[in-house]
């Protein structure tokens, strides 16, 4: 796959992969999802981890699993019938089963702490609440 870049919102610019395949199109979904959660998520894991944490690496440790966990919990809630196929898509670049509870699956995969979580879904409210 290659990538092109997509200019949303006020400037920004997020880069998705691009299908090879038409049965391979909704993965751009998927990698849009992932990559515009980001100034949220690590705004979330910034106000949570202390000085020591980032120093120790643990940050950026939070921040690769939460763009992860954070585009799953976008699409449960603007368009649930894509987040179980989100979920499959990491799952398997991660090399984990994609069976069962796909959100448990993935939150096994990409351990993020639950109280990162709750702050990620109140922020995303707030910005979903305004449109």
């Amino acid at each position: 796959m290659s990538a092109g870049p997509t200019s949303v919102g006020t400037g920004a610019t997020v880069v998705v992969t691009y299908p090879v395949r038409q049965d391979q199109a909704i993965e751009a979904i998927y990698v849009f999802a992932h990559e515009v959660v980001g100034n949220l998520m690590n705004t979330v894991i910034n106000d949570n981890t202390t000085p020591a944490e980032k120093r120790t690496g643990v940050f950026d440790q939070y921040a690769a699993h939460g763009l992860v966990v954070g585009g799953h919990l976008l699409l449960q809630k603007i368009a649930p019938e894509l987040a179980d196929g989100y979920a499959r898509y990491y799952l398997a670049i991660a090399n984990a089963p994609a069976t069962g509870d796909l959100s448990a699956r993935l939150a096994t995969a990409f351990p993020l702490p639950q109280n990162f979580r709750n702050a990620f879904v109140r922020q995303l409210e707030i910005v979903l609440g305004g449109i």
